[in-house]
C-alpha cells in the first residue's frame, strides 16, 4: 500500500483515453486498450489535461503506434478542441516531447472501424514556460538598406551601382 501510493504522489493517476476531464498535476494517458492492449475500432474520444497552478504543461511520448492515415491523435493547446491545434499525428510519427505553453492541453484520438494498434503512452506535468521570443530589432530604413553616395546631379550610387533619382510632388 506505501509503495502503491508513493507511485501515486510522485508520478500521478494513470488514464485510458475516454471523454474525460482532470486536473492532476502529473499522470499517465495511454490509449483505450490501457498499458498492455490495443485501442478499439471506431473510437473519438476526447480528454483534456488542466493541472491545478500549472502555466505550461510537459508532454512525453514513450510508445506511439497507430494505424497510418487512418487513427489520429490531435494535440490542442487549451481545454477544448476549438484551442489552437498543437499537431496532428498518425502511423508511427510520435510527437515525442513537447511543452505545451497553456495552462491545459487537451488530447483527441480518433480511430476507423477496422485495424487496431499498440497506441500510445503519455506521461504529463507541470512545466517552466519556454522564455519569449526577443522582440524584433527596429525597421530598416533606405540609409540602412543602402549607403548613399552623392556624386553631383545624376551621379549617385548605391552599393557602387549607378541608380537614377525621381520624386514625384502630385
Amino acid at each position: 500500500l506505501i509503495s502503491f501510493l508513493f507511485y501515486n504522489v510522485l508520478y500521478g493517476q494513470t488514464y485510458n483515453m475516454s471523454n474525460n476531464s482532470v486536473t492532476n498535476a502529473s499522470g499517465t494517458l495511454y490509449d483505450s486498450g490501457g498499458a498492455g492492449g490495443n485501442y478499439g475500432d471506431n473510437q473519438n474520444f476526447t480528454f483534456t489535461i488542466c493541472p491545478t497552478g500549472a502555466q505550461c504543461i510537459a508532454l512525453n511520448f514513450t510508445t506511439f503506434n497507430l494505424e497510418n492515415n487512418f487513427d489520429y491523435l490531435f494535440i490542442y493547446s487549451g481545454n477544448s478542441a476549438a484551442a489552437p491545434l498543437v499537431g496532428q499525428y498518425t502511423g508511427t510519427t510520435s510527437p515525442g516531447s513537447l511543452t505545451i505553453n497553456s495552462n491545459c492541453v487537451t488530447i483527441r484520438f480518433t480511430s476507423d472501424g477496422s485495424v487496431t494498434l499498440a497506441g500510445f503512452a503519455m506521461t504529463w506535468a507541470p512545466t517552466t514556460c519556454p522564455a519569449p521570443p526577443p522582440p524584433p530589432g527596429p525597421v530598416p530604413t533606405d540609409q540602412d538598406l543602402c549607403h548613399w553616395v552623392d556624386a553631383g546631379p545624376d551621379q549617385n550610387t548605391c552599393g557602387g551601382i549607378p541608380v537614377t533619382l525621381t520624386a514625384d510632388f502630385a
